[in-house]
Order: C-alpha cells, then structure tokens, then sequence
C-alpha cells in the first residue's frame, strides 16, 4: 500500500533547505556548483560598483561640489580679514548673524586642506573630522557661526598643481578678493588695500612686478585703478591715522588724502613766498596843494585836489614819473589812474 508523505515533514524540509540556501549567500543549491563563480563575480561587482561611488564622492568633495559640515574650530585663518578691523561690532554683522540663526547659513564658505595631500577617507568622504583647513572666503559667516555654536558649511575651492608659499599666497588672496568683489560689499579703502595687497604677493611670488595692464586683466579690474591700489597699500597706516573714518572715505576723498600724504612722504618742497610787493602809499605836499598815491600791483594811482590838467601836462606828469620808475621788463605794463 502506497503511503504518502505527510504535509508537516514537506514543510520542514522546504524550510531547512531555504536556510541552507541562506547561509550559502541567498543562493539556491540548484545555482551552486558552478554557480559558485557567479556568486565571486556578483559580490566583485557590487565591490567594485561601491568603490567606485566612494571615489566619485572623494572627487566630488576635493573639487567642492559636494559640501563639508566643519566645526570652526578646523578652519584657520592665515590671510586675516581684508575688511575694517571693527568688523565683527557692526550692525551689517550683526544682521548677518541674526539671519544664519533664523534661517541657517546660506552660502558656504570656501576652503583649502591645510595638508596639500589631504584626501577624505573613502570609506565615508563627506567626514572630515581631525583635518584642517585654510579660510579663502567667508569669514563673516565663520565667525558668525562659531558665535552661534553652529558648525560651517564649506566647500573645497580646488588649487593649482604645486605651488610655492609665495604663489599660494597670491591664489588665496585673490580667491578671498574675487569672491568680495562679486559681493560688492567692500568700502573703497578695503577694496584698494585687498588689490594692492595682491599686486605684492604676486610681485614676491613670481620675483618680478607685473605691468599694470598684465595685473588687472589677471584680476579682472580696470588697469587705472591698479597704481592707486599700491599707493592705498604702501600708505595704509598713514591713511588709518590721518583721518577718524578711512572705510567711509569715497574714492574722491581717498585720492586728495592719498596726493596729501605723498606729498610730504616725497619731501615735496614749501610753496615759495610770494614775490609780489605790498600795496605802497605816499603824500606829498607841494605848491599849496596835497597829493597822494597808491601803488599796487602795477597800478599807481594819483589823487589831488583842485587840479585841472590838459592833456599836455597830463602827459608832463606820466614824463616824470616814467623816469622815476625803475626799468621793468616788455612783458610787465603798468597802469596809472
């Protein structure tokens, strides 16, 4: 007699073969054997397709498209600020800061690895925890958000191959000024003094002065601009001392205080004494009648009183005092009245 099976022992089976299966990497023993090549290849692909992702996010970190979340405490500032130094107690930081607490920060600031050959790790590139950076740009909002206790959100500006102190220098206060000019938020002052500190670094890093015409199109301003930057710069304490307000000084006012200090720093001589003779009086009396005269500037004029003249003895008197006079040049008339 045929005896079937019952259900509870098929069951049993079936569930003792998925665990098999499972243990195997979730693959059927039907695929096992010569399968087993397919599982190795598989697991190589995922491998391979997850590394990849990792490195795609390295790069996309190092070239500052993706963003970092860095305490600002990591990010150092070498350059300083090319703003006032009062910065941080003005009400346009206050305002700033009052936004970033309301409504998070809304641009990142920029940043270079403090360590040339920093790489995130791949494992998880978007931590940064125990690197260091240099501040390009942004340092309102650094500060701003150290003030806060909040961490700053930062992008990677990608730098130029290998670079000495001095080229690196120059490429970051250019990056600090471009990204201040596009803002246009710089008083005249601090705009002159960020270029002609520039026109410095480049000189030292390149050990040579660049025309101006090759400066400004490297920078992107206006070539006539430039020779003004280098005075602002090379008198910048002088301008800070000389007037209570120099961020508040229109481009006008800083070149007649620039043309003043350049004037005495340049020993420019006192202006001469004038040569020109006091107007000079005289009275004479004579004949029972009283004259008087003025010279001044090359006009005598004579007064008298009951005196009346033709023109022939009018032309008497101009005779003696003609030959009264001393000589004078062509160039000189004088006038009598």
């Amino acid at each position: 007699m045929k005896r079937a099976i019952p259900r509870s022992v098929l069951e049993q089976m079936k569930t003792s073969r998925e665990a098999r299966d499972e243990q195997d990497g979730g693959i059927p023993a039907s695929a096992r054997g010569a399968g087993g090549a397919w599982k190795a290849g598989a697991m190589a692909q995922v491998e391979g397709d997850l590394e990849a992702a990792r490195m795609a996010q390295v790069a996309a970190v190092l070239s500052g498209a993706r963003e970092l979340s860095l305490d600002p405490d990591q990010i150092d500032d070498p350059l300083g600020s090319d703003r006032r130094p009062d910065w941080e107690d003005t009400d346009s930081f206050a305002s700033l800061k009052d936004s970033i607490e309301q409504n998070g920060q809304d641009v990142p600031v920029q940043v270079w690895p403090a360590d040339p050959s920093w790489s995130p790790d791949p494992r998880d590139p978007l931590d940064a925890q125990g690197a260091r950076f240099h501040l390009l740009s942004g340092r309102r909002r650094r500060a701003a958000c150290a003030a806060l206790g909040r961490s700053v959100r930062a992008v990677i500006v990608a730098a130029p191959g290998d670079m000495s102190e001095a080229e690196s220098r120059f490429a970051m206060l250019f990056h600090r000024f471009r990204e201040n000019e596009a803002r246009e938020d710089l008083s005249p002052f601090e705009r002159l003094v960020s270029i002609g500190e520039i026109y410095d670094a480049l000189t030292v890093a390149e050990e040579g002065a660049p025309t101006a015409v090759a400066f400004a199109a490297r920078i992107g301003v206006h070539e006539s601009i430039v020779s003004r930057a280098r005075a602002v710069w090379r008198h910048r304490e002088t301008i800070l001392t000389r007037t209570t307000a120099p961020y508040d000084l229109t481009f006008k006012a800083l070149q007649e205080l620039l043309a003043e200090i350049e004037g005495r720093t340049k020993g420019k001589p006192a202006p001469a004494k004038s040569t020109r003779s006091r107007p000079v009086s005289a009275t004479l009396e004579q004949g029972g009648r009283t004259l008087s005269a003025k010279a001044d500037r090359g006009t005598i004029t004579i007064r008298t009183d009951a005196l009346d003249l033709d023109e022939a003895a009018l032309e008497a008197v101009l005779k003696k005092i003609a030959s009264a006079l001393p000589r004078m040049s062509k160039s000189k008339k004088g006038d009598v009245s």
